[in-house]
C-alpha cells in the first residue's frame, strides 16, 4: 500500500506532520510518496523528524503554468494531478489538512472514492 501527498512545501506546518504521522500510524503504507514542487528543507524541525520515522519518497515536478490554469486557478490543473497520479500508480490520496483517525481500508472495495469534506457537528 502507497500512501500519496501532494504539492508539499519547504517547511512543514505542525498540523501538516500530524496528517502525515497519522497515514504512517493507521496505515503503514510500505512508502508515503509526495509529488511535490519544492523538494523539502531538510533543516526544517517536522520534516526531519518524518525522515527518522517514516519512509519518504519525493517526485519532482517541474512546475508548468499554462495560460488557462493562470487564468482559471492552480487548483484545477493540481486536482487532475491527483487523478491522473491515482490512476497511474495507485494509492490513497490524503489531503494536508486531513487527520486519519481509523483505517480507509474499507474504502480499498471500490474502483475510486471521493469525499466531501466539511464540518463535523
Amino acid at each position: 500500500m502507497t500512501a500519496r501527498f501532494v504539492d508539499s512545501s519547504t517547511k512543514m506546518s505542525f498540523a501538516n506532520f500530524l496528517s502525515v504521522l497519522s497515514v504512517y500510524r493507521i496505515h503503514r503504507p510500505d512508502t508515503i510518496w509526495f509529488h511535490c514542487y519544492h523538494l523539502p528543507d531538510v533543516d526544517d524541525l517536522y520534516w526531519g523528524e518524518l525522515w527518522k520515522s517514516v519512509p519518504l519518497t519525493f517526485i519532482y515536478h517541474k512546475q508548468q503554468v499554462s495560460k488557462h490554469e493562470l487564468e482559471n486557478g492552480l487548483k484545477p490543473a493540481r486536482d487532475s494531478a491527483v487523478v491522473e497520479t491515482l490512476l497511474q500508480h495507485g494509492g490513497i490520496f490524503v489531503d494536508w489538512n486531513i487527520l486519519v483517525v481509523r483505517s480507509l481500508n474499507p474504502l480499498r472495495n471500490y474502483s475510486t472514492c471521493f469525499s466531501k469534506v466539511g464540518l463535523l457537528h
